[in-house]
């Protein structure tokens, strides 16, 4: 397998056959877990989520909380008040929402 990429393409080459990605495909493939997610989620945030058994630095409870987590941060119940950091303001939550679909659609990458 060979993979090309040039400025707004993405084609993956199996043999003599070649694929091309479409650019949210792309995005998909340059989420993970550990490099993009995680990261939205300070220590305050995991520590006010931890007691209700939600631990924001666990691959596989995040994976599995996926649903709830997308739906509680777009209905801006999450993050909670009290961390230092403050609540995510607009721009911040809608780019964590793109992040988030990119990474379930990209098959969840750790």
């Amino acid at each position: 397998m060979n993979i090309n990429r040039n400025a707004n393409q993405l084609r993956v080459c199996v043999g003599d056959r070649q694929f091309g990605l479409k650019e949210e495909d792309q995005m998909a493939l340059s989420m993970s877990f550990d490099t993009v997610i995680r990261p939205y989620f300070t220590p305050c945030y995991r520590a006010h989520m931890v007691p209700a058994n939600l631990d924001l630095w666990d691959y596989d409870t995040v994976k599995q909380a996926w649903q709830a987590i997308h739906d509680s941060v777009k209905n801006k119940k999450m993050p909670v008040a009290g961390c230092a950091e403050g609540v995510w303001d607009d721009r911040t939550r809608d780019q964590f929402i793109a992040d988030f679909v990119a990474w379930k659609a990209g098959g969840f990458p750790k």
